[in-house]
């Protein structure tokens, strides 16, 4: 009788153990030896696909693949043939899903011509689906579009076509050297600028629309403006004048007051994804406020955020996304989260910083700390947490020399350098560098990857002086 109790009761004592062990396994442990450690998930994708995957130059798996590792940091190494290699030191957080996505290059690429009329320069949009490039050649004169879709060698005539003659604006501004094209996020429309020694001239196009879609901003609202950007929505533009910044709705050609400027107490704007926010002096100079400006132009004042406004020397937030602000004083960087219950602050730099580009998904931004130019990357966690990560993207930034893209997918950075006449891009935490063109370019800013990153597209200039878009292929 003691026997067979004993037997149930170490039945009873290995079932629990062998319980309690699978529950903390589920949870995220891992059973090593004597003792229970945490694990988390390293989720790995390539492109291309079925690459080899070495953790700690160990052969593990192919791509997409996850992979099960204790807590830690690991040397992850990603292969295939004909193309390069990718490596990365990685932190395994525990009971976290680590994504990895890494881009290959093929090691052999090849330079090929896909326009053929002298292009003097162009403007291509963030995303890479498009780019507006003028030329002033009298065969060719005006300013054309092209799509870059997955085979851009398709030379179709919805591909590559005019959109705009230069009769009107090359008698305003006869300098193509002195245009400027800003392109809205999302390629509906884009705004031309010229500068004819007088006064600027700003034009917009609407790309949804056939050949001579321009509207001369200067004639509609009846005064030289000192800059113009788009506004909320698609029939609205933000009108920059020395005293004021003004709503002019396209559809209707009324313009309103936004904020007013006076010399010392300038106002900060930023959009908010749908939203505009303001930075601004009350009427008697005595406090800076933030307002908040919806699609309807009502205006709110957001009185929640943890700071006086007071030393706020530049704010930065994604049209994209409206949960993130940027926001850098005299001593300090934050970052703002909005949520239904607070807006929760973090420093990112314990430093004044100036805010830069945003990535195309709004996670994402540049800011440049003295001389450096680094990326600030906005991890969220399943709990709803967030992090902050900042990484140098160059230690000798300098504005005449580099020029910096996202890349379309918001992961990776592309950089072109003038003075060392490359082209190269790199992981948005500043590793795995991998130079794509070695040569110059008809403009420092005459690059992009394409908007599913199959091409990179280049302006250069052939043997007689002629410029013209080129593309190298990036995926096989």
């Amino acid at each position: 009788m003691k026997n067979y109790i004993a037997i149930i009761i170490f039945v009873i004592f290995f079932i629990s153990i062998v319980s309690i062990i699978a529950i903390f396994i589920a949870r995220g442990y891992n059973f090593t030896g004597t003792h229970l450690q945490e694990t988390g998930i390293l989720e790995i994708t390539s492109d291309p696909q079925d690459a080899v995957i070495f953790v700690n130059g160990e052969e593990k798996a192919s791509t997409p693949k996850k992979i099960d590792l204790i807590s830690g940091t690991y040397e992850i190494t990603i292969q295939k043939d004909t193309f390069t290699t990718w490596k990365k030191e990685i932190f395994v957080e525990p009971q976290i899903t680590t994504q990895i996505q890494a881009t290959l290059f093929p090691k052999k690429r090849t330079l090929e011509q896909i326009t053929f009329m002298d292009i003097d320069t162009v403007f291509f949009s963030k995303n890479g689906e498009i780019g507006l490039y003028i030329v002033s050649s009298k065969q060719n004169h005006g300013i054309w579009i092209a799509k870059f879709e997955k085979n851009i060698f398709d030379l179709s005539q919805s591909q590559f076509r005019k959109i705009v003659e230069f009769k009107q604006i090359s008698k305003n501004c006869p300098k193509i050297s002195n245009y400027s094209i800003n392109i809205a996020h999302d390629n509906t429309r884009a705004i031309l600028s010229c500068n004819n020694e007088k006064f600027i001239h700003f034009y917009l196009i609407d790309l949804r629309q056939g050949q001579e879609s321009l509207l001369h901003i200067n004639n509609e609202i009846d005064f030289n403006p000192d800059n113009v950007d788009f506004g909320i929505t698609n029939d609205h533009l933000l009108i920059y004048d020395k005293s004021f910044v003004g709503n002019f709705n396209t559809s209707t050609k009324e313009l309103t007051i936004v904020t007013t400027i006076e010399k010392g107490y300038e106002p900060l704007i930023t959009h908010l994804g749908e939203k505009l926010l303001v930075l601004s002096y009350n009427y008697d100079h005595s406090q800076r406020n933030l307002w908040e400006i919806n699609t309807r132009f009502e205006k709110q004042n957001i009185t929640s955020l943890d700071t006086t406004f007071e030393e706020t020397r530049n704010i930065s937030a994604s049209i994209i996304n409206s949960r993130f602000l940027a926001l850098s004083d005299e001593d300090n960087s934050y970052l703002y989260e909005f949520d239904t219950k607070a807006q929760l602050k973090r420093i990112f730099s314990k430093k004044s910083v100036e805010l830069k580009d945003w990535s195309p998904d709004g996670t994402a931004f540049f800011f440049k700390e003295g001389n450096k130019m680094n990326s600030a990357v906005i991890r969220t966690y399943p709990n709803g947490t967030i992090k902050v990560f900042t990484y140098t993207i160059l230690n000798n930034f300098s504005p005449n020399n580099h020029f910096l893209k996202w890349s379309p997918d918001s992961e990776k950075i592309l950089i072109h350098d003038k003075k060392r006449e490359k082209v190269y891009v790199l992981d948005k935490d500043g590793k795995n560098k991998t130079v794509l063109y070695k040569g110059a370019l008809s403009a420092p800013h005459a690059f992009q990857l394409s908007k599913n990153e199959t091409f990179l597209i280049l302006l250069l200039k052939d043997d007689q002086k002629s410029s013209n878009l080129y593309s190298i292929k990036l995926k096989v």
